[in-house]
């Protein structure tokens, strides 16, 4: 479920489980938040939810809303993360008052996707330009939203694909070896030889990382994987993992949706 909002967060809570007989399937929960919607003032300038999730631990359901929002002191935009009580009050237990921005470097990060381990990890993926061009861009939350130290440089990694322009926009996790990696999949602007048209020269890229944000070089060698598919320019939005361990990368090129399989 996505979500975008300018200046504001808006939730809203549905009933779409069993409810009592006064209150229909779909209509606004007014145990959540008094009336069903809550209004989530972040920052003064663009702010946008990208992604809902989830996090269930100690019998207790949070709500997990992240996204990026822009940051006034400093100009730019970083990705952010909220977490909240079952009524929809903000839990302060949670990174700094319930809050947990994330900032790659000195230019814009953006927020495009969100996984939630079953111990209540959050995995966070998207973008940054930072470095200048695009890169991937990868956190890891501890479940009480504190950036982990065992990951990237701490709880932070960025990876480079074509020192031109990469995005990514799915995360997902996946299981080899008895070992769990992350898979992040997006596009990467690759010099085919051609004059440089942005459009034409994006590629799908999958990347593969160990649990401590380091390259999986079991993985193509390198970690990273690029698959033209088209002399059109393609981009992944979605990766998700088979039984048998292959990996479905699915997305869109310019002209049609396309789908590939990487094994």
């Amino acid at each position: 479920m996505k979500i975008a909002f300018h200046r504001l967060l808006l939730v809203l809570l549905l009933l779409l489980a069993t409810v009592p007989v006064y209150a229909l399937q779909g209509d606004l929960d007014l145990g959540f938040s008094s009336d069903g919607k809550l209004d989530a003032v972040v920052g003064n300038g663009n702010e946008y939810g990208r992604k809902v999730g989830i996090q269930s631990l100690a019998g207790v359901d949070y709500l997990i809303i992240a996204g990026h929002a822009y940051n006034d002191t400093l100009k730019n935009h970083d990705m952010i993360v909220r977490r909240y009580l079952p009524n929809g009050s903000l839990d302060t237990l949670f990174g700094t008052a319930g809050v947990q921005t994330i900032d790659f470097g000195n230019g814009d990060d953006y927020l495009t996707d969100l996984y939630i381990y079953p111990d209540g990890r959050l995995l966070l993926a998207g973008y940054t330009n930072s470095t200048g061009g695009g890169d991937f861009a990868v956190a890891l939350l501890t479940p009480s939203g504190l950036l982990s130290t065992s990951f990237g440089l701490m709880g932070k990694k960025t990876i480079d694909i074509s020192g031109l322009d990469d995005k990514a926009y799915a995360v997902n996790v996946m299981t080899t070896a008895g070992s769990d990696k992350i898979l992040v999949a997006g596009s990467a602007m690759i010099d085919h030889g051609t004059v440089q048209v942005p459009d034409l020269d994006l590629d799908f890229a999958v990347v593969r990382l160990n649990l401590d944000g380091n390259l999986d070089s079991t993985f193509n060698s390198t970690g990273i994987a690029t698959k033209d598919i088209t002399t059109a320019g393609e981009t992944a939005y979605g990766v998700g993992v088979q039984s048998s361990g292959k990996i479905i990368v699915a997305g869109v090129d310019s002209t049609f949706p396309s789908e590939i399989r990487l094994i």
